[in-house]
């Protein structure tokens, strides 16, 4: 009876600290849920895209200012549109219209190759608007007939310009083409802020206020902002959580050692040393934690599973089964100094 009542006393405790355990690994689901949000977010064609936009008649772009930005390393496209009209496309008797947009460098779009000022370039989605099966064709934009050579794929960072038709703007012309838009597409989406502050810093302090700027840079940060916030929080709730384990363990196992006071003196009094007990009841302490930590792991997964949730982050799952073992090992000294603090003749007689 007393061997059986061991064996369910062991298992009370190892279920106990299992479900904490399990409590714990569960305080990192909505760290890894936010940061799996930030991922998205970085993850987004467009995250790497910023817009800056000159509303106001007296503020445009200066050609020089795109070419100044794509001399960054960290930028992968930098170019200048006009202001959009429509083009229109004439067969059989219907009319489609699209996008047309004057380009200062139709090769940060489309990539490096010979661009004409005298035709133009669509979209495939915009050549399909238009009813340009092989891409080729007339438009006509404000009464100005203008060829269009062909069709290709835009890139996903500047799906914008999808259904649009894009127009190499001649170098000699460009001092009296009015650019209203400069667009940006950075290596990182960590990038764009700073890019943003560059590309201002070209303006003087009134035509700023006369900008408009689109990009995902306050969603971006919001983002990171969030995860690092879950992170902490996690980080804190899995100290107090480890802490309060930690404590258990102490009062758990010392009310082992006081329940076993007779047994110990026992092996104490047949000359086992108190650095053996000592360590027997340390030993016992680490493997509970081992046991409980690898049911709350397989628990960890099954309702993350069956909730269709975030598994834990092996990372955190490393870093808090050491940090609880390391716990298990510095609470189990309580109740094995309990174990061999007392006299071994004198334990004997306890009842």
């Amino acid at each position: 009876m007393d061997l059986i009542a061991q064996r369910l006393r062991t298992l009370l405790i190892v279920l106990v600290l299992a479900g904490l355990t399990t409590f714990m690994f569960s305080l990192d689901r909505e760290s890894s849920e936010s940061r799996d949000r930030l991922d998205e977010v970085l993850a987004s064609p467009t995250a790497t895209l910023l817009r800056i936009k000159a509303h106001q008649s007296e503020v445009s772009i200066a050609p020089q200012l795109p070419r100044a930005m794509a001399s960054f390393a960290d930028v992968h496209a930098s170019f200048a549109l006009s202001q959009p009209v429509d083009a229109t496309h004439e067969r059989l008797g219907r009319s489609r219209s699209a996008v047309l947009w004057r380009v200062s460098d139709l090769s940060a779009v489309f990539g490096s190759g010979t661009y004409h000022c005298d035709a133009a370039l669509a979209s495939v989605a915009g050549a399909r608007r238009l009813g340009l099966a092989d891409g080729v064709g007339q438009l006509r934009a404000q009464g100005v007939p203008i060829s269009i050579a062909g069709a290709r794929p835009v890139p996903e960072s500047l799906s914008f310009l999808d259904q649009s038709v894009l127009q190499p703007a001649c170098p000699s012309a460009q001092d009296d083409l009015e650019f209203k838009e400069l667009v940006i597409v950075v290596e990182e989406p960590t990038d764009v802020s700073w890019a943003l502050e560059t590309a201002l810093g070209f303006f003087s302090i009134e035509d700023r206020a006369k900008l408009s700027v689109e990009s995902r840079i306050e969603q971006i940060e919001l983002s990171v902002d969030v995860a690092n916030e879950a992170a902490r929080s996690a980080a804190r709730l899995s100290l107090l959580t480890a802490g309060g384990i930690t404590g258990l363990v102490v009062l758990l196992f010392s009310a082992v050692v006081v329940q076993r006071r007779r047994d110990y003196g026992r092996r104490r009094a047949l000359g086992a040393s108190g650095l053996y007990v000592g360590g027997l009841v340390t030993a016992q302490a680490c493997i509970a934690m081992t046991i409980s930590i690898l049911i709350a792991v397989a628990a960890s997964v099954g309702l993350a599973i069956a909730q269709d949730a975030a598994v834990p982050d092996g990372q955190y799952v490393a870093g808090a089964t050491a940090m609880l073992l390391c716990g298990a090992a510095v609470g189990g000294l309580v109740p094995a100094l309990l174990a061999v603090g007392g006299d071994p003749l004198r334990e004997l007689r306890v009842p």
